[in-house]
């Protein structure tokens, strides 16, 4: 039996898996595993919502159980757990399984592997991604409702980047509290600046801004301390 083990199942990760248990039948012979280490996908792109609204809060969390198609689930399967090592010589992943209890095991176990995918995301802040040291769906709701308070609770918001994130974090607070005081500060020229835009929709954005927030340009700006 062929075997693919893919680390990480983030938006690459898991969308491979997807095609994998789409395409593969019980004939082709071929054991696909995702190793894991939440037992939910985290629908990053809805976090900015999720800082103003509590009741998207679930949205953001889709358990992977459900996202496997059951005539898959013979050969495409999750396993929970944290990649310690790989070895190139034996086609082996070394990893510690993490349990129902959300408790990483000091125990070091082995996945033979015939082809292997590097799937492990990028890391962010918390609550944009979850804690990479926190495994609970708990935590990372907590630090949601965390932020939530503070936002709600503010008079004046400072939003220090004005890339993507930041845009939309600063537009969903001010669409949230009209009342709020809401300013972006950037060290670039334009927002979103390191993605290749078209001139059309930077005109868009800044017209839909001007209504919402406040934005600073500083070139060559350096963030010392908050």
């Amino acid at each position: 039996m062929t075997r693919i083990v893919i680390i990480g199942g983030g938006s690459g990760g898991f969308r491979l898996a997807q095609a994998l248990a789409k395409n593969l039948t019980e004939k082709d012979n071929t054991d696909v595993i995702v190793l894991e280490k939440n037992a939910f996908f985290y629908h990053v792109v809805g976090a900015p919502r999720a800082y103003v609204d509590a009741d998207y809060t679930d949205k953001m969390f889709i358990p992977y159980d459900n996202a496997i198609p059951k005539h898959s689930a013979k050969f495409v399967r999750i396993v929970r757990g944290v990649a310690t090592r790989i070895s190139a010589e034996t086609n082996e992943v070394s990893y510690h399984a993490i349990g129902s209890d959300d408790r990483q095991s000091e125990a070091t176990e082995t996945l033979q592997f015939d082809y292997l995918v590097l799937a492990t995301g990028s890391s962010y802040s918390v609550p944009i991604k979850p804690d990479s040291r926190e495994f609970a769906r708990s935590a990372t709701e907590a630090k949601l409702q965390e932020v939530r308070g503070h936002i709600e609770k503010a008079k004046n918001v400072l939003v220090v980047g004005g890339g993507s994130v930041g845009v939309e974090v600063a537009a969903e607070i001010k669409a949230k509290y009209p009342t709020k005081s809401v300013t972006i500060v950037d060290a670039n020229d334009k927002l979103i600046a390191g993605n290749n835009l078209r001139n059309k929709f930077y005109t868009y954005l800044n017209e839909s801004l001007e209504k919402l927030v406040v934005v600073f340009f500083f070139p060559n700006l350096h963030l010392i301390s908050i």
